[in-house]
């Protein structure tokens, strides 16, 4: 209460200012924000923490408080730079509570991880460890541990992952963790020890679980000392010790595939990267480029396997009989073998999964599968049973081999070929196999029948099995060259192919293919060789008689310049009706740049010439030709147009000019071909009360598409504030088109041009000429590939049309 007849103070001014009397609600406000939090709700939360920090001023210590959950809210939505800005308004110095520091520092050292500022961020998360108790602070030190292993300071990362190892307040699992992270972050003189150290460790048996995790550190610290050897032999023991398909099994798979990626064994690479990249968290860095990795490899394996069976098959095929039945009793036996020693490896694996000492002292005769069932786990799910899992993995890697991870997996068979199996030449169903007996004898992997009907003996199947070869043997060399730019090996698997196969059908482009290796490695005396070769053996093709040029390897440098410079000359020579110049730039550029990227282009262009020629032979014979040799060229469809047309017996208007239409991006018909029309009559209506448009035409070598957008977009919303104009560009090769929509009549548009001429700050670019048409007469030069010249002159020729007045 006011004390009647004191004076009004400052603080009792400022106490009846307050939105909030009671004196517990912040807490209120504070534990429903953290709540929001907590739940996930950040957007409810961010708004909570606000609404504190503008209510309560007069609690600076809850106003920060707030402020710090607001930045933590703001970090966990991903908006770094809100969070910053929140952080940065509180002084550390005034954090009272120990709560608050810890929450401060939390905060703190994720905004910097979200930033990638891991070196600031190491402070922060050493303040919150030293603050936290229990397995809190264990884990903030690993995570200290993990900053400081990421900046390069292996020191103050083994302290830290040393002090999470020998606390005594975490999970087991934790500190073996620990204490692998401290072993791979050892320094140079110190990593034998450690080595040692972690040996030790395998022979407890309370690390049985864990094998995985220590070979995979030791073959990491024999990585480092360049012991190669004998870190692969690590690395295969951690997969084959590793209990469950885990983070370790996947760090050694992946660290051996990318061993033998860098020697090259790319089989065995693909191997290990199909089995590990599955098992490796969505969020593991380069993940990405990995799978590409491995999907590359993948189809390379698949063109290996092919070439190496078919090679075999190929060897038992000239092998006498007895020959071919030894072969196939070793390869029957290696399959037996391998399969004992997967039985072996399951049984030991059950065994270790599901050892209880007490039962097994106690009843020797009960099985581990018998101990499970009798801890109540009978009947469970079948994934939580660990040998049951284990069995199936077993018996499926027995019957399909090691498959990875996809959808459609059967579809891939990276294991078998069979050369009587599949295909067009299979035989009918009443020749196929209808004897139960005879059918279990050629798909059982263990009878002999199986391997010796897929040896090719007959001459049909030994082509077919060559022409297996010949392709694997090439596109092994297009992946190699191409996708994992491996110049050494690319070059042998062309070399392999040409020398065991000279007259294969891949020559020419293999030839041309090393031909492009060589120059781009600076080779030109070896590239000179199998330019020659190529002239020699492929005289009458467009590729050997652009070779056969001296000079070819000039052209080709500099060819993109050239041939861009030759289509601004025919292409000019056809606009300014020079058909004669059009023809003889065409031969020229035939001659000299067969294989240009440019030269449908070119060939349509001569074959538009002949229309003024009045030429329909020779205009046909040249789109048949561009469209037999480039059927994926961008003018095939519109030059396919044209030779319908022509077949139905249309034909040719010329009244002395090239036709100069616009190519519209869109499907083009027989009937929608201008230069084959029956007459020149387009089907124009010019309807003044109709919807008009106003078409801004440019050519786009002169004027700026984006700048003259800008200029209309700006003028529409300064000058009128109620109309809105839709605005569309469109380009037909060296035509712009900014279509202006939006007018219901012609008296509308009149009065949009009128405006824009009244404008002091709009004017159109030098080039650019306005256009009023309706939409219906649009559509027609759309469908109908019309030109705009083609419009003008039927306006001409129609002299009452009603056309837009001047402004």
């Amino acid at each position: 209460r006011r004390t009647p007849g004191s004076a009004m103070t400052a603080e009792r001014r400022a106490w009846l200012n307050r939105e909030e009397y009671n004196p517990f609600i912040h807490n209120a406000w504070l534990m429903l924000g953290r709540s929001q939090f907590m739940n996930g709700d950040f957007l409810g939360a961010s708004s909570t923490f606000l609404y504190i920090s503008k209510h309560f001023q007069w609690l600076p210590d809850v106003v920060t408080e707030a402020r710090i959950w607001l930045a933590r809210s703001y970090c966990c939505m991903g908006w770094i730079f809100e969070a910053e800005s929140a952080i940065d308004r509180i002084d550390p110095s005034q954090l009272k509570s120990k709560q608050t520091r810890l929450v401060y520092a939390l905060t703190s050292a994720d905004i910097d991880i979200r930033k990638h500022d891991y070196k600031a961020a190491v402070p922060h998360v050493e303040l919150a460890a030293s603050l936290s108790r229990g397995v809190s602070k264990a884990r903030l030190r690993y995570l200290a541990g993990q900053l400081n292993r990421e900046t390069g300071n292996l020191t103050a990362a083994r302290e830290a992952f040393g002090k999470v190892a020998r606390s005594n307040t975490i999970p087991y699992s934790t500190k073996i963790s620990a204490r692998l992270a401290m072993a791979e972050v050892a320094s140079p003189a110190e990593r034998s020890k450690e080595i040692d150290a972690l040996r030790r460790m395998i022979r407890y048996e309370r690390n049985g679980e864990y094998l995985g995790g220590i070979y995979t550190a030791m073959g990491n610290l024999r990585l480092l000392q360049g012991d190669t050897a004998g870190a692969v032999t690590d690395y295969r023991e951690a997969i084959l010790r590793s209990r469950s398909d885990g983070f370790d099994k996947a760090r050694a798979g992946l660290a051996l595939g990318n061993l033998s990626f860098a020697r090259r064994d790319y089989p065995a690479a693909q191997t290990y990267y199909a089995e590990a990249i599955p098992m490796l968290p969505e969020n593991y860095p380069g993940l990405d480029s990995l799978r590409r990795r491995s999907d590359i490899l993948d189809r390379l394996a698949d063109y290996v396997r092919s070439v190496e069976l078919q090679d075999s098959l190929l060897r038992l095929a000239a092998m006498p009989e007895a020959g071919r039945r030894a072969a196939v009793d070793r390869i029957i036996g290696r399959i037996k073998e391998r399969s004992r020693q997967e039985a072996d490896s399951m049984a030991r694996r059950k065994y270790l999964d599901n050892f209880n000492p007490e039962t097994t002292l106690t009843d020797p005769g009960v099985s581990p599968v018998m101990n499970i069932q009798a801890d109540g786990q009978k009947g469970a799910w079948y994934f939580y049973n660990k040998s049951t899992v284990e069995a199936g993995r077993a018996e499926f890697r027995r019957r399909w081999g090691n498959r990875r991870l996809e959808d459609d997996w059967r579809r891939h068979n990276k294991s078998r070929f069979s050369l009587a199996g599949g295909g067009d030449d299979e035989p009918a169903e009443s020749q196929q196999y209808t004897d139960s007996v005879k059918t279990k004898q050629t798909s059982d992997p263990l009878d002999p029948e199986y391997y010796l009907a897929q040896i090719p003996l007959t001459p049909v199947q030994k082509h077919q099995a060559e022409e297996t070869i010949i392709d694997g043997l090439y596109n092994i060399a297009q992946i190699l060259h191409n996708e994992l730019e491996d110049i050494p090996a690319a070059i042998s698997a062309y070399d392999s192919l040409l020398k065991r196969y000279p007259d294969n059908i891949y020559r020419q482009d293999a030839y041309n293919n090393i031909y492009m290796i060589y120059m781009r490695t600076r080779q030109p005396e070896l590239a000179d060789n199998y330019r020659r070769l190529i002239v020699k053996e492929f005289p009458d093709t467009p590729l050997g008689k652009a070779m056969a040029a001296d000079d070819y390897s000039d052209r080709l440098c500099r060819a993109a310049e050239t041939e861009e410079r030759r289509y601004d000359e025919i292409y000019t020579a056809y606009l300014e009706n020079r058909n004669d110049s059009v023809h003889n730039y065409y031969r020229e550029f035939s001659d000299s740049y067969s294989m240009s990227r440019l030269m449908p282009k070119f060939m349509f262009v001569d074959a538009l010439a002949y229309v003024t020629e009045n030429n329909p032979e020779m205009f046909r014979q040249r789109l048949s030709e561009l469209v037999a040799r480039y059927p994926e060229s961008d003018v095939s469809p519109l030059a396919a147009g044209y030779i319908k047309g022509i077949d139905r017996g249309r034909k040719l208007s010329a009244d002395g000019r090239n036709p100069v239409a616009m190519v519209w991006n869109m499907p083009l018909t027989a009937d929608s071909i201008t230069v084959v029309a029956d007459s020149v009559s387009p089907g124009f209506s010019s309807d003044p009360e109709s919807e008009q448009l106003l078409v801004l035409v440019f050519p786009v070598d002169s004027v700026s598409a984006n700048d003259l957008l800008y200029r209309v977009a700006r003028h529409n919303f300064s000058s009128f504030v109620v109309r809105d104009f839709e605005l569309e560009q469109l380009t037909f090769g060296r035509l712009g088109l900014l279509v202006i929509s939006g007018f219901d009549n012609i008296s509308q548009i009149n009065h949009y041009r009128k405006v824009m001429a009244r404008s002091g700050e709009f004017t159109l670019p030098e080039g650019v000429r306005p256009v009023v048409i309706s939409r219906a007469d649009f559509d027609v030069m759309l469908a109908g590939g019309y030109s705009f010249d083609d419009y003008f002159r039927w306006q001409s020729e129609n002299p009452s049309v009603i056309k837009e007045s001047e402004p």
